[in-house]
């Protein structure tokens, strides 16, 4: 969750990102 917070320009964070969504 902290790499979701940083918002990392990486491959993982757009994974982590679609999870994230859901939180948004």
């Amino acid at each position: 969750m902290l790499s979701y917070r940083r918002k990392p320009k990486t491959c993982t964070s757009l994974k982590k990102v679609e999870n994230s969504t859901t939180f948004q």
